[in-house]
């Protein structure tokens, strides 16, 4: 049976509802087992409950079928003192059994030229390999950029092995001890690690004093915290907030993920008004201690690394690894919509990979 063609679907741009979030999640199994995205409970907290406000997208239907999706979520966005209207734009995906460049043309052509976007100041992606060549080749789109990964390897001996077979794994323990010896460094003699939610104030003024005026970066406020990091009921995270004086400098997020076998402690989000070196170092040690503490095979953080603060975080122990040595290209896409928007001053350009302050936190499936 020939996949069915756009002229044979209904294609609509629709607010997402429960009834909507229901037919993702029968889409998703179609596609994917045990992920978050499988679940009802997980898209309305996704979609619904997103406190930038409610989540639009464009379908595809076959009779009152759900066979195509292409969403996104809206975030606020902050750059020279100004609010912009963004949106995450997620979860591209058509019936395994009804799949053809129409049908994807078609929910592209919807979603970037209609309504579904007429609130939006941008909206920005990273495409997993199935969606990266459509976007790329297809559409003609061009990334504004690579995200840097950084890791710290605790069991080199396994990583090496996972990659390269057995013949790696005894110089692997061997210089896995060596960072493992490096990681731990001096004890911490400064700063406190606290695990339980600041209050409201003293969270937004650590957050004012964050703000750089020559960043873009999603909206931190209180209410996206909470909602991002305790109101997922599929994701367990560890926030550990810094103090220095008994004042919150910043905070840390952390989640255990097994990828290939490899038993790997992620940071998701990782904000701190500090900058000295040694300050930063502490957050390092302590972040690595943790790890240790559940016996990671690694630490791995995915985050832009010229922003005032996320440069220190990126600095050794962590290594960079090369682009060639990564499963896929984690490339960074923006899309502007319009001009309505006066620019906020001198070097804004939502195209320049420098200006964005990006972790794994501004992106939905971490």
């Amino acid at each position: 049976m020939m996949p069915p063609t756009a002229s044979s679907c209904s294609l609509a741009s629709e607010e997402l509802n429960e009834k909507i979030v229901e037919m993702y999640a029968a889409l998703s199994r179609l596609e994917y087992s045990n992920l978050p995205i499988c679940e009802e409970e997980h898209l309305v907290w996704k979609y619904l409950k997103n406190p930038f406000g409610g989540s639009r997208g464009v379908h595809a239907y076959e009779g009152a079928q759900l066979i195509g999706r292409l969403s996104y979520q809206k975030r606020d966005f902050d750059y020279q003192g100004s609010v912009i209207r963004g949106a995450n734009l997620s979860d591209l995906l058509v019936h395994p059994k009804k799949r053809s460049l129409p049908i994807f043309l078609e929910l592209t052509r919807l979603f970037f030229g209609g309504e579904t976007v007429s609130d939006l100041d941008f909206s920005m992606m990273i495409p997993n390999g199935i969606a990266l060549p459509l976007y790329k080749k297809i559409l003609g789109l061009v990334p504004c950029g690579k995200m840097p990964v950084y890791v710290l390897p605790l069991n080199l001996g396994k990583l090496l092995s996972s990659r390269w077979g057995n013949a790696m794994l005894p110089a692997g323990k061997l210089l896995g001890k060596s960072f493992q010896w490096i990681s731990k460094g001096k004890k911490r003699t400064i700063l406190e690690f606290r695990d339980h939610l600041p209050s409201h104030e003293d969270y937004v003024r650590m957050i004012r004093r964050w703000q750089s005026p020559c960043m873009i970066s999603g909206s931190r406020n209180y209410r996206w915290h909470r909602w991002r990091f305790f109101e997922d009921t599929m994701r367990q995270y560890e926030v550990l907030y810094h103090y220095l004086d008994n004042e919150l400098r910043g905070y840390t997020v952390t989640r255990i993920l097994q990828t290939e076998g490899l038993y790997v402690l992620a940071v998701i989000d990782f904000v701190s008004t500090l900058r000295q070196g040694r300050l930063i170092s502490e957050i390092q040690r302590e972040i690595f201690s943790r790890a240790q503490g559940v016996e990671a095979d690694m630490v791995l953080s995915m985050h832009t690394d010229s922003a005032e603060g996320l440069k220190e975080f990126s600095q050794f122990p962590f290594l960079r690894v090369p682009n060639y040595l990564l499963p896929m290209p984690i490339e960074f896409f923006v899309l502007p919509y319009s001009n309505k928007k006066m620019l906020p001053g001198p070097g804004w350009d939502l195209s320049v990979f420098n200006n964005w302050y990006l972790t794994l936190a501004d992106f939905d499936i971490y």
